[in-house]
């Protein structure tokens, strides 16, 4: 039985496979935006992105500590805490997800003298590029910092539990 689906599914992917090396001639509008998208790519690493990473960490950390206490011991304060860390994890990821509207100076003037193909195709490379990282920065801060926040609930918990008062 093993034996027919290993063959199967390797007779799939020689059959199933696109066409290897049938790939239309290049022409030169191709390598130009190639270059540009390249050239964003490379340059949209540079922008500091640690502003959605630090902001969407703190609001899920309120959330992960609050959270539990919430549901052990509800009152509007704790639940007030819990759901503004929310509302900034959440507005983070929205910011983080607005579209790049504009270029650094020193890029846009570099960028100004190229061909307005390569400049179409660098400002949508760059802002694509640029939004993926933000949002990643975004997520891995919320979820760290809610991580971070149940954490600090469990050591809280355990101590208090422990404590010879």
């Amino acid at each position: 039985m093993l034996r027919s689906l290993t063959l199967a599914l390797v007779a799939c992917t020689i059959f199933c496979a696109p066409g290897r090396g049938q790939t239309s001639p290049a022409t030169p509008g191709d390598s130009l935006l190639q270059a540009a998208r390249a050239d964003a790519d490379r340059d949209a690493r540079d922008p500091f992105v640690g502003g959605y990473f630090g902001s969407s960490f703190l609001g899920g950390a309120a959330l992960g500590l609050m959270a539990p206490i919430v549901a052990l011991f509800p009152n509007r304060e704790t639940a007030t805490v819990a759901a503004a860390g929310g509302v900034l994890v959440f507005a983070t990821f929205d910011q983080a997800g607005q579209p790049v509207r504009t270029l650094p100076d020193s890029i846009r003037w570099r960028v100004a003298e190229e061909p307005p193909e390569y400049q179409e195709a660098y400002r949508a490379a760059y802002a694509q590029r640029l939004t993926r990282r933000r949002v990643r920065a975004a997520k891995t801060g919320g979820i760290t910092g809610a991580l971070a926040g149940v954490g600090f609930f469990g050591f809280l918990a355990y101590s208090f539990a422990t404590a010879d008062f």
